[in-house]
């Protein structure tokens, strides 16, 4: 082979070469604009859902209120309805009474921890046992009124009636972390139950402030 058809091979050879350099470049950047269009587009399209549903479930809650019923609440439960219906008369017929032991001198800090710890203690005492009123007690907002006692005998006499009476109840023991003995009740829930049940117990005892 003479050293002019050598070198028109190896001219030939790098053309080709160029060539499927330049087609692998081309299908590289089409692959890459495929998947960065298939990831645009499926971020819209979750978002498009994600307000589709939003809007679905504003509807669904507005039309169940104009009906005179809800949608059954969770512990996720929109803050501003559950303030609303707070304040209404018909969800203080169920509630949840908390009674604190003022004779402690627990501070604010201290004393209102203490509280939730006992409506958290409660709350899954009661969804453990599937007691009937709390989702009925959700649904209504889940009313709680905060007490005040001013013994230990005081306290132990409510806790003790309310048993009597067949309310639920769940006492709060202290750590013992703080200026308080290990094991001190500290305070007292009831309920949730009717308010028919829970006034004649606790009626003597005043708001905490």
């Amino acid at each position: 082979m003479s050293e002019p058809q050598i070198e028109s091979i190896q001219q030939r050879a790098a053309e080709l070469w160029d060539k499927h350099r330049v087609a692998g470049t081309a299908i590289s950047a089409a692959a890459a604009a495929f998947l960065v269009g298939w990831g645009v587009g499926n971020y819209y399209a979750g978002r498009r859902r994600y307000y589709t549903n939003l809007a679905d479930l504003r509807l669904r809650l507005d039309g169940n209120r104009d009906h005179g019923s809800s949608i059954a609440s969770t512990p996720r439960s929109e803050s501003r309805r559950t303030t609303m219906m707070d304040e209404s008369p018909e969800s203080q017929k169920l509630k949840m009474v908390l009674i604190a032991r003022t004779d402690l001198k627990m501070g604010k800090g201290k004393l209102a921890g203490q509280c939730a710890h006992g409506a958290v203690g409660q709350y899954k005492k009661l969804f453990k046992r599937k007691d009937p009123n709390l989702r009925r007690w959700e649904e209504l907002g889940a009313y709680k009124v905060v007490l005040k006692c001013d013994s230990e005998q005081e306290f132990a006499a409510i806790q003790q009636n309310a048993r009597q009476a067949g309310l639920q109840t769940h006492v709060v023991l202290d750590s013992g972390r703080t200026n308080i003995s290990p094991n001190t009740r500290s305070v007292l829930v009831l309920g949730p139950a009717d308010a028919t049940l829970m006034d004649p117990l606790t009626s003597s005892l005043k708001l905490l402030t």
